[in-house]
C-alpha cells in the first residue's frame, strides 16, 4: 500500500483498493477501529476520484457500514448500507447478485435497530433475487435462508424458521464445508430455532456434533463464532436432563 501511495499518490483508484483491502483484513482479525479508519479512507478516495454513484463507491459504502454495525453504531451502519443499496439498484438493477448483497445488509441492521418486519421484507427480496440469479444451491442463496429464518424466529414464526435454517444448513454443508464461519451461523441459529421451539435436546446434539467436527485451525473470525456455538451449547446442557454441565467459568 505505502508504494502505490507513493507512486500514484492519495487520491488514486488502486490506492482506495489498497487501503480497502487492508480494511478488510483488518476486520478479519476483529481490530474493527483500525478497519472502519481505512474504509472510510477508500470510500473518501473513491468519492472523489470516482464519484458518489460509481459501483466502487458502493461496494466502500456498504464496506464501511458493515463495520460500524459490528461496532453496534446500527443507525450510521444503515445510512451507509442504504446509500450503497441506491447504487446497486442505479448500476446493477433488481435482479443483481450485488443488489441483493445490499438488500440483505440492509435487512440485517434493521433487524438489529428492532425493526424486524422491514428486516424481512428486505431479507426475503435478497433471497428471491438470489435464488433467480444464482440458483438454489448457491452459498449466498443459503446464507440469506440463514437470514431470513433469523428474522422469523424474533418474529415468533418458528416453523418457517425452522424449515429454512434446516434447508440452508444442508447447502452450506454440502457447499462450504461443516466448519466454515456461514456453516457454524448456520448452526448457531438453527439451535436456537430448536430452543424456542422447546427442542432442546435436538438443539444439543446439533451442536454437540458440530463442536467434534469443528477444525481447530479456524481463522480468528470463524473461531469467534465458534466460541458463540460453545456458549449455546452451555445453554442447551441446562436445560437437557442428564446432559452433562458445562464448567463454571472462574
Amino acid at each position: 500500500m505505502r508504494i502505490r501511495r507513493s507512486a500514484l499518490g492519495e487520491d488514486d483508484r488502486d490506492t482506495a483498493q489498497s487501503l480497502a483491502s487492508v480494511g478488510t483484513i483488518l476486520s478479519e482479525l476483529g481490530r474493527n477501529e483500525e478497519a472502519l479508519e481505512k474504509k472510510e479512507t477508500a470510500l473518501a478516495v473513491r468519492r472523489s476520484v470516482l464519484g458518489d454513484d460509481d459501483r466502487d463507491t458502493a461496494q466502500s459504502l456498504d464496506s464501511v457500514g458493515a463495520t460500524l454495525h459490528i461496532l453496534g453504531r446500527y443507525k450510521e451502519a444503515l445510512e451507509k448500507k442504504e446509500a450503497a443499496l441506491v447504487i446497486r439498484r442505479s448500476a446493477f438493477g433488481e435482479d443483481h447478485p450485488d443488489t441483493a448483497q445490499s438488500l440483505d445488509s440492509v435487512g440485517v441492521t434493521l433487524h438489529m435497530l428492532r425493526r424486524p418486519k422491514e428486516a424481512l421484507e428486505k431479507k426475503e427480496d435478497a433471497l428471491a433475487v438470489r435464488r433467480l440469479a444464482l440458483g438454489e444451491d448457491h452459498p449466498d442463496t443459503a446464507r440469506s435462508l440463514v437470514s431470513v429464518g433469523t428474522t422469523l424466529r424474533v418474529l415468533g414464526h418458528l416453523k418457517q424458521a425452522q424449515e429454512d435454517s434446516e434447508a440452508a444448513l444442508m447447502q452450506l454443508e454440502a457447499t462450504l464445508g461443516e466448519s466454515h464461519v456461514s456453516t457454524l451461523y448456520a448452526v448457531e441459529q438453527l439451535a436456537m430455532v430448536y430452543e424456542k421451539r422447546g427442542l432442546a435436546p435436538r438443539g444439543l446434539r446439533l451442536v454437540e456434533r458440530r463442536m467434534k467436527l469443528a477444525d481447530k485451525s479456524l481463522p480468528q473470525y470463524a473461531r469467534l463464532r465458534d466460541i458463540r456455538v460453545r456458549d449455546i451449547r452451555d445453554r442447551l446442557r441446562r436445560k437437557v436432563p442428564g446432559a452433562r454441565q458445562p464448567k463454571r467459568r472462574m
